[in-house]
């Protein structure tokens, strides 16, 4: 992830306004500066070993989209309290089935409190929503750092790195053929 760092540092000077801004400049230079050069171990780019290996390793379908987004949450560790209920940020949500005393994992939206997802055993358990709902969001969220420094140099960088992007884009196109694409029966 030490490449990743770097787009951090430049991306952190480039003065970007907006998480589209910031998701699209992500997003091309993840194709010029990581997926289009060759991996000093395997001695192949990023792209080609995706493309080689994706018969024997297909990509796998999320079967749980509550479940996979959960990941993205905060987490936290609580214990199920003699009500059979967890007390989260002056709020309670009711759990069924474990024990008093019980410790679990919780994940939660910082920014939506009404539900919770709770973990026992490292397994996704249930979602719960708030029987009493006091703290509907934290609002003590950290922010980003006010008044960074802005860099040309890296403003510009990152515009290379879109045009580059876009070249590489047509050059695909240009050689993508339809008649290929026909399957012949």
């Amino acid at each position: 992830m030490k490449l990743l760092k770097s787009f951090q540092r430049e991306a952190a000077l480039a003065g970007f306004k907006t998480i589209e801004e910031l998701n699209s400049a992500l997003w091309d230079w993840i194709e010029v500066e990581y997926n289009s050069k060759i991996h000093s171990s395997t001695g192949q780019t990023p792209n080609e070993r995706f493309r080689t290996n994706l018969a024997s390793h297909p990509p796998r379908r999320i079967r749980d989209l509550d479940q996979f987004n959960s990941f993205f949450l905060w987490p936290e560790e609580r214990t199920v309290n003699k009500y059979g209920k967890i007390q989260m940020k002056n709020n309670l949500y009711p759990v069924t089935g474990l024990a008093v005393g019980t410790k679990v994992g919780v994940r939660y939206d910082p920014f939506d409190l009404s539900e919770i997802y709770i973990f026992h055993n490292n397994s996704f358990y249930c979602a719960v929503k708030a029987s009493t709902l006091v703290t509907k969001e934290i609002v003590a969220i950290p922010e980003e750092k006010k008044g960074q420094e802005f860099s040309r140099e890296a403003a510009d960088y990152f515009q290379l790195i879109r045009e580059k992007a876009a070249e590489m884009k047509r050059e695909q196109i240009e050689g993508l053929r339809f008649s290929d694409l026909k399957k012949e029966d």
